[in-house]
C-alpha cells in the first residue's frame, strides 16, 4: 500500500508542475512506452523544466540538446539525425496534419449526431431535406460566420491601428514592439561554444518537444528499453549519408569524430593513416557478407560484444 501510495505521489507531483495539462493517463502511456518508473519521471520532469527556461511547456532542439549528458558524446553533430529530431518544416506539417485531422473528427462527429437523433432525422424527412442538405447548410452558415469574423477582425484593427498610432504620438515609444520581445514564444536563448554554425542552421527555432515527446527521445538511453531501437540509434549515427547503409566512407567519418575528441582529451595526434587502417580492419570484420557496407544486422553483431545495453545508456534520473 505505502508502494502504491507514493507512486501515486510522486505522479500527481508531475501533473502539479507540468505547463501542458499532462494527465494521469498520458503519464502510465509513458511509462508502458519507455520503461520508465514513475520515480524516473519525476527526475526527468525536472531536468525538463531545467532546460524549459521560457516556461511554455515546449522545448526547442537546441534546448534539448543542452541536456548535460548531451553536450558530451563525440558523436554530438551526428544526434540531430540519430533521435531523429523534427525540422521547421516538419513541425509545421505535423501541426498542420494535426489541424486537418480534428477538423475530419468534428465533421464525423456531426454526422454521428444526424445519423442517431431520431427527432433531427424525423425534422429533415418532415422538410424533405436530406443529411447532404444540412451538411451543405451547416457550410453556408460557417462560411458566413466567417466572413463576418474577418469584418469584425479589420474593423477591430483598424480600430486598434488608430488607438495605437494615437498612444505612439503621445507617448513617443513602439509598444507593439516591446509586446512582441515580451510574449516571444519562438526560438530559444541557448549560448554554447559546443555547436559550429551549421550545426545550429540546422536544428530551426520551433518548440515542440513537450515532455510525453521528451521521454521518448530519451528512452533509448534506458537500460531496459528495447535493444533493436538502441542498434536503429547507433546505425543512424555511422549512417553519415543517410542511405540506409554504412559505406567505409561512413566509418571514416564517425572514426574522426570519435579520434578528435581523444585527441583533444589526451593531447595525441592519431595520423590519417593509422585512422584509415582502423576503418579497413573494422569494415573487413563487420562485412560479413563482402557486400562493401554494413546493414543493421551487421552493426548489431558488433555492439552485442561491446555490451551494448550499457553502452547506450544514462543515468540522468540520478542526481
Amino acid at each position: 500500500m505505502g508502494g502504491a501510495s507514493g507512486r501515486e505521489k510522486a505522479l500527481q507531483k508531475i501533473i502539479k508542475q507540468n505547463k501542458s495539462g499532462i494527465t494521469d493517463q498520458d503519464l502510465e502511456e509513458i511509462m508502458m512506452n519507455t520503461q520508465f518508473s514513475e520515480f524516473e519521471l519525476v527526475k526527468l520532469h525536472k531536468k525538463f523544466m531545467e532546460l524549459d527556461t521560457k516556461k511554455r511547456g515546449k522545448l526547442t532542439n537546441r534546448e534539448f540538446l543542452q541536456l548535460e549528458e548531451l553536450q558530451v558524446t563525440p558523436f554530438r553533430a551526428r544526434l540531430k539525425y540519430a533521435f531523429p529530431l523534427k525540422s521547421d518544416e516538419e513541425v509545421a506539417a505535423s501541426d498542420q496534419l494535426k489541424q486537418e485531422t480534428l477538423k475530419v473528427e468534428d465533421y464525423n462527429d456531426f454526422e454521428e449526431l444526424l445519423g442517431k437523433n431520431d427527432k433531427t432525422v424525423d425534422k429533415l424527412n418532415e422538410n424533405n431535406k436530406t443529411k447532404e442538405d444540412m451538411k451543405t447548410g451547416m457550410e453556408d452558415v460557417k462560411q458566413n460566420l466567417k466572413e463576418k469574423d474577418d469584418e469584425d477582425a479589420k474593423e477591430e484593427r483598424k480600430e486598434s491601428n488608430n488607438n495605437h498610432e494615437e498612444s505612439k504620438h503621445e507617448f513617443g515609444q513602439d509598444e507593439d514592439e516591446e509586446n512582441k520581445k515580451e510574449h516571444n514564444f519562438e526560438g530559444d536563448d541557448v549560448k554554447n561554444d559546443i555547436d559550429t554554425p551549421q550545426f545550429i542552421g540546422t536544428l530551426g527555432l520551433k518548440a515542440y518537444i513537450d515532455f510525453q515527446e521528451f521521454c521518448r527521445l530519451l528512452s533509448v538511453f534506458n537500460p531496459r528499453f528495447n535493444i533493436d531501437e538502441k542498434v536503429k540509434f547507433y546505425f543512424r549515427i555511422f549512417d553519415c549519408d543517410e542511405d540506409k547503409k554504412i559505406t567505409e566512407d561512413d566509418l571514416y567519418t564517425v572514426v574522426n569524430y570519435l579520434f578528435g575528441t581523444l585527441e583533444e582529451e589526451n593531447g595525441k595526434d592519431f595520423s590519417e593513416e593509422d585512422r584509415k587502417h582502423l576503418v579497413e580492419k573494422l569494415f573487413q570484420e563487420a562485412d560479413t557478407g563482402q557486400k562493401e557496407y554494413l546493414d543493421v544486422d551487421d552493426l548489431e553483431k558488433i555492439l552485442w560484444v561491446t555490451n551494448i545495453e550499457q553502452k547506450c545508456s544514462m543515468t540522468f534520473f540520478i542526481e
